[in-house]
C-alpha cells in the first residue's frame, strides 16, 4: 500500500474508535500510536480529511498555538448519520484502501459514480441511504 493509503485508513478508522478529532489532534494520535516510515504533516491530514467522502466537519473548538494564541480548529469526525458500524466504514471506503479481502462485490456506484463496495441493490451504501432518508 502506498503512504497515502495507510493515512487514509487510519484516519477513518481513529475517528470511528475515537470519535471527533482536529487535525493537530489526529496528527498527535498518529505519530504517538503508529510507527509509520514518513509522518504526514498535520496539513496534508487536514487536506485529506477534507476530501474524504466518509469524514464530515462537525463544529469547531478553540485551540491555543504554538505562540499562545487561540485559533478555531475544525473537529472532523466520520459521517455518522450514513455509517452506522464498522462493516458500514468499510462497505463506503474507497477500493483503493481496502484490504484484500474486503475486496468482493466491488462496482461503479450509478447514483454517485465511486467505485464502492456495492449493496444487494447494485448501488453503493452511502446512496443507499441517502435514498432512504428520501422516502
Amino acid at each position: 500500500m502506498a503512504r497515502n493509503t495507510i493515512v487514509r485508513r487510519l484516519i477513518v478508522e481513529t475517528l470511528w474508535e475515537r470519535g471527533p478529532m482536529t487535525k493537530g489532534q489526529m496528527y498527535a494520535y498518529i505519530t504517538a500510536n503508529f510507527n509509520l516510515l514518513r509522518e504526514p504533516s498535520e496539513h496534508a491530514l487536514s487536506s485529506i480529511m477534507n476530501k474524504n467522502s466518509q469524514v464530515i466537519p462537525v463544529g469547531k473548538t478553540r485551540a491555543e498555538t504554538e505562540t499562545g494564541d487561540k485559533a478555531l480548529h475544525t473537529l472532523f469526525d466520520i459521517n455518522r448519520e450514513y455509517i452506522r458500524s464498522h462493516s458500514d466504514l468499510v462497505m463506503t471506503m474507497p477500493i483503493t484502501i481496502l484490504k484484500k479481502g474486503e475486496k468482493t462485490n466491488i462496482g461503479r456506484c450509478p447514483i454517485c459514480a465511486r467505485k464502492r463496495i456495492l449493496t444487494g441493490n447494485d448501488i453503493c451504501l452511502m446512496c443507499e441511504r441517502e435514498l432512504s432518508e428520501e422516502e
